[in-house]
C-alpha cells in the first residue's frame, strides 16, 4: 500500500507518466509484493512447493522492478536544477539495490559450473537484508521526492 501511495504521489506530482516505464515498474513492484506475502516461502526441510516457487519468482521480479524504476525515474530528472538531488539519490539507490542483487543472480547462473548452490554462493541473509534495506530506502526517497514536488510544483 505504501509503494502504491508513493506511485500515486509521483504521478500526481507529474514526476512519472501514468503509462511510463517507471510507473509500470513501480506498479509491478507493488503487485509482486502482494504476491510475495500471499504465497509462502519454500520450507527447505520439506522441499520445494508450487507456492514457494511463486514466492521466489515474485520476489525476484519485485527486486528487479524497483531499482530499474528508480534508475528510469532518476535518469529522467537528472538534469533538472530543482530535482537533480532527488534524481541522483534515486539513481544511486537503484544502482546499489542492483549491486546487492547481482551476486545472488551470479550464484544462480554459475551453479552448473561451480556446483555451489546459489543460496550458498554468498552470505544470503546479509545480501537479502542489504537488498531489502536499500529498496525500502529507495521507496522512502521517492516518497519524499513526491511530497516535496507536491509542495513546490514547477
Amino acid at each position: 500500500v505504501g509503494s502504491l501511495a508513493v506511485l500515486a504521489g509521483l504521478i500526481r506530482a507529474r514526476l512519472v507518466r501514468l503509462r511510463g516505464v517507471a510507473a509500470t515498474l513501480l506498479a509491478a513492484w507493488s503487485i509482486c509484493l502482494v504476491v510475495v506475502v500471499a504465497f509462502e516461502k519454500i520450507d527447505w526441510s520439506v522441499g520445494p512447493t508450487p507456492a514457494g516457487y511463486v514466492h521466489r519468482y515474485a520476489s525476484l521480479l519485485a527486486f528487479v522492478c524497483l531499482p530499474v524504476a528508480a534508475l528510469a525515474l532518476g535518469r529522467a530528472w537528472r538534469t533538472d536544477a530543482r530535482r537533480g538531488r532527488f534524481a541522483a539519490a534515486t539513481c544511486w539507490l537503484g544502482a546499489v539495490a542492483l549491486a546487492w542483487l547481482a551476486p545472488i543472480l551470479l550464484g544462480f547462473v554459475l551453479r552448473p559450473l561451480t556446483g555451489v548452490p546459489w543460496w550458498q554462493f554468498v552470505p544470503l541473509g546479509l545480501f537479502e537484508r542489504g537488498l531489502a534495506l536499500t529498496e525500502v530506502a529507495t521507496v522512502v526517497v521517492m516518497g519524499a521526492w513526491a511530497a516535496r514536488a507536491a509542495r513546490h510544483p514547477s
